[in-house]
């Protein structure tokens, strides 16, 4: 089992990569983060939005991330994995 603690406020959503390698997980704190699904090492973090972050999604080949926050934007983002 593995705990993933790099946020500092409530995580809001959680999204697999489509190889199931990485975790995002987007937060009030206004961040998105990539994690290692194994090993829960931190690879990307993105902060972007001015907001809380409310939901993150992978692009079907894994290449892109999309979120959407309370700043009232959708981001659309390469995380450097």
């Amino acid at each position: 089992m593995l705990t993933y603690t790099g946020h500092e406020f409530i995580p809001t959503a959680i999204a697999w990569s489509p190889d199931g390698t990485y975790l995002a997980s987007s937060s009030w704190d206004w961040s998105v983060q990539v994690w290692n699904a194994s090993t829960g090492a931190l690879h990307f973090l993105y902060q972007g939005h001015t907001a809380n972050v409310n939901d993150v999604v992978w692009s079907p080949d894994g290449k892109y991330l999309a979120s959407g926050g309370d700043d009232g934007t959708v981001q659309v983002w390469q995380p450097d994995l």
